[in-house]
């Protein structure tokens, strides 16, 4: 059920390409662990529930949100 989930949040954001470009700058821009940890839940390294961290994703977040546009 948890990659399933995490399946549809992609699918969803893949569906809405300035999301997606968005949260891809954010990534790449700023946050590398949220990064590297959505790569290795991605690639079946790491159990999806390491992805709840709110403080993982609170730079990420930040970055989408008031980054300049």
């Amino acid at each position: 059920a948890p990659k399933r989930g995490l399946q549809r949040i992609i699918e969803a954001a893949v569906a809405r390409p300035r999301l997606m470009s968005r949260f891809i700058d954010a990534l790449s821009e700023r946050d590398a662990a949220a990064a590297r940890r959505l790569l290795r839940v991605t690639g079946d390294l790491t159990h999806p529930a390491t992805l709840l961290d709110p403080l993982l994703w609170s730079r990420t977040v930040h970055s989408m949100v008031y980054k300049e546009r």
